[in-house]
């Protein structure tokens, strides 16, 4: 099955502090983390967006490609890259200051063209913003109309509590045509006003989300879908940043899918033992990145996973 993984949203670059110190500075973006985890993990992976043309959008189009995500469809503009400035607290988990970029330009994206169980990742605040919103749904569409798989990650931060309620109705939207929802109890905390993960599932579900995966920081993981509700535990960790687990869990469950050759129609009639496999795997990627100054599965693991010395 010769798949694409096709992912949407910023492309940034981070700054992670700890301290008066730098921890690292690298590409970053939701979307843009979980492609060049599946770019080292040899998926075929593309992001769809946009990036500035100046030497920072250079440097990261080039490391993209460096690492296998293909950047065929990244329109450029001109301008200045978005920064993000990550915080680390005591638990290593990041609190994050956006710099907004000076684009001079909103340029037309170059759109793939979807074929049956191929994967889109969106979500984040990239999918809510009036300017992109169109563009997301003519996106959405065209993976529903080829029965590829959705898969939906809110990713929404505290600095966009200001708007939640404008963009509402775009956050239930996803939800409703998403295959699979995955978001942290962080996210429907500040989305759903409650992080029991009974009363999210509750509140996605009645919203017309049909799968959803919970995840809790170093807790477990909650997996909910019509037939099964079940949890996972999450092994312990020497973290060193959080950055990139929720991107990286789900670059994990995309390779999962990929690698077992699960499609959109068995998806929605997956045993458990199967979801089993997939979650590992997922929390494998995730626990992996938590213990490393980056937002990516490192080459050293992306060699183990290839070499079958991890099995899931």
């Amino acid at each position: 099955m010769n798949r694409k993984i096709y992912t949407t949203g910023e492309c940034i670059l981070d700054v992670a502090f700890r301290g008066d110190d730098v921890l690292f500075l690298s590409p970053g973006g939701s979307k843009l983390n979980s492609a060049v985890s599946l770019g080292r993990a040899e998926i075929p992976v593309y992001i769809v967006s946009e990036c500035s043309d100046d030497p920072v959008g250079e440097y990261i189009c080039s490391f993209l490609q460096a690492n296998h995500v293909s950047t065929e469809f990244i329109s450029r503009y001109k301008g200045q890259v978005r920064i993000a400035f990550a915080f680390l607290d005591a638990n290593n988990d990041a609190h994050y200051t956006f710099y907004r970029s000076v684009q001079q330009d909103n340029p037309e994206w170059k759109e793939p063209v979807f074929e049956q169980d191929d994967v889109l990742l969106f979500g984040s605040f990239y999918s809510l913003k009036a300017e992109n919103r169109t563009r997301i749904v003519r996106l959405i569409n065209a993976v529903r109309r080829r029965n590829s798989i959705l898969i939906y990650d809110p990713n929404f931060r505290k600095p966009h509590l200001g708007e939640l309620n404008s963009v509402m109705p775009f956050i239930l939207e996803n939800l409703q045509m998403a295959d699979v929802i995955r978001g942290s109890d962080e996210d429907f905390g500040n989305i759903l006003q409650t992080v029991d993960p009974d009363r999210i599932y509750q509140q996605v579900n009645a919203s017309g989300g049909k799968m959803l995966i919970l995840t809790r920081g170093e807790k477990e993981v909650f997996l909910f879908t019509d037939m099964i509700q079940r949890s996972y535990a999450v092994p312990a960790v020497r973290t060193v940043s959080t950055i990139g687990a929720g991107d990286n869990f789900n670059a994990g469950l995309i390779f999962g899918m990929v690698r077992r050759g699960i499609s959109r129609k068995d998806l929605h009639e997956l045993p458990g033992d199967e979801w089993d496999k997939l979650i590992d795997t997922a929390i494998a990627f995730a626990t992996h990145v938590c213990g490393e100054s980056s937002n990516f599965i490192s080459p050293d693991f992306a060699t183990r996973l290839l070499s079958g010395d991890m099995t899931f």
